[in-house]
């Protein structure tokens, strides 16, 4: 099963850190630091993501999906990222081991897996739009950040060199 590989990796590859997984789901789920959020009527992903994010309590929220692989230090990165731009409104991305891509929407960086400070989701009126049932949620929350912020061109040169996310390709070979 996807998910118990994802919770899995998510524990091992995240000792020393405060957090919460959110589970939103039709089948529950439980497990130390696991909330289960029951998903009475299938409404897309969007909605799953919306659910969990309404039901979680951190500062900092990673939005990922039952076959993201965490590996070592993602957690710790993360965190160390979003402390050191707290005065602005970032939108990070987790990169996947077998789609190592920069994704682009109107010419624009976006985040696939979006990851934001709780604040700054709120100040640009939550990350998953309602109006979006499966696709295109994901592109309109970094859109709203570029507006809003203009985004910082360091920030996406350390994207692009992999430095911020669950893995790169290379240290994922090489485990």
């Amino acid at each position: 099963m996807l998910l118990a590989s994802t919770l899995h990796s998510i524990r091992v590859n995240s000792v020393g850190q405060d957090y919460q997984i959110v589970v939103f789901s039709p089948f529950e789920i439980s497990g130390e630091r696991i909330l289960w959020v029951h998903e009475r009527e299938p409404r897309g992903n969007v909605a799953a993501h919306a659910g969990g994010l309404a039901a979680s309590r951190g500062e900092i929220i990673v939005s990922m999906t039952d076959d993201t692989i965490a590996l070592p230090g993602w957690l710790h990165a993360i965190d160390r990222q979003m402390r050191r731009e707290r005065d602005f409104l970032v939108c990070l991305d987790l990169n996947r081991v077998n789609r190592p891509f920069v994704h682009t929407v109107f010419g624009r960086f976006y985040a696939l897996f979006p990851v934001a400070s709780r604040a700054c989701a709120e100040k640009l009126g939550g990350m998953f739009d309602p109006i979006y049932m499966a696709h295109y949620a994901n592109p309109d929350f970094s859109l709203r950040v570029w507006q809003a912020s203009a985004a910082d061109l360091k920030f996406l040169q350390r994207l692009q060199q992999n430095r911020l996310g669950t893995s790169n390709r290379k240290a994922a070979l090489e485990s």
